[in-house]
């Protein structure tokens, strides 16, 4: 991978709840942000701004696993100003709202659970 794009990476897994502008990580590694967007699009196959808001929704998802974060708390932690904002993003990439996301998830793990608890107490004959 270009040494630039690695640059940027790091630049983006350091500051994933940061709003970051292509222009300030164009010239933190000497380019345009045109060629910079276009580099990066070749090596990562995702956008600047893909790649970035992936991170965000992606902490935002394992911090909602956890019941003590409300959502409006997960959604200042990841970087949104804004609750309908982070609500749409996380939908659009979810298919499913943020409370949805948390309730189901909550429902699969019983599940696991459930069917874990009946395997380990039957008796093999």
């Amino acid at each position: 991978m270009d040494s630039r794009v690695e640059a940027v990476v790091e630049i983006l897994n350091q500051n994933w709840n940061r709003p970051l502008r292509v222009t300030s990580l164009a010239r933190a590694v000497g380019l345009s942000t045109v060629r910079l967007q276009h580099l990066f699009k070749k090596e990562k196959g995702v956008s600047i701004r893909g790649y970035h808001m992936d991170q965000r929704l992606t902490r935002a998802a394992t911090l909602l696993l956890n019941p003590v974060w409300r959502v409006k708390e997960v959604c200042h932690l990841v970087g949104f100003a804004d609750l309908r904002d982070f609500r749409r993003s996380f939908k659009r990439r979810y298919k499913a709202a943020p409370t949805a996301f948390r309730q189901a998830s909550r429902d699969a793990h019983a599940d696991v659970l459930q069917k874990t608890d009946t395997s380990v107490n039957t008796v093999p004959q």
